[in-house]
């Protein structure tokens, strides 16, 4: 996964360490940037697939959203391994609330 756009973070892999704390980090240290993660196998180094990660502010409440999964099987990785806080918007859009 390479960077396309110009309003794209460097790319950042979902298997490292610490991964929620260092995406969260990046997005609000760039307000208005987008995060592409990628994922690959950690046998094979084959790609599992990616999406991106935004923050959205809506009604003086800020959210992480996910979206653009290129792969059905991380989507629904993603589904499965996350906590019930994501509300799913629509197919391929996630949003957790990160308001305090």
């Amino acid at each position: 996964m390479g960077k396309e756009l110009e309003n794209e973070l460097e790319p950042i892999d979902m298997a490292s360490p610490d991964f929620w704390g260092d995406a969260t980090t990046l997005l609000f240290d760039n307000p208005g940037k987008v995060l592409p993660v990628y994922l690959k196998d950690p046998i094979s180094k084959e790609s599992v697939g990616n999406y991106f990660l935004r923050l959205v502010k809506e009604r003086k409440k800020v959210f992480i959203q996910v979206e653009g999964f290129d792969s059905t099987v991380l989507e629904t990785a993603f589904v499965v391994g996350s906590s019930d806080k994501w509300k799913r918007l629509q197919p391929g859009i996630y949003r957790l609330s990160i308001t305090r």
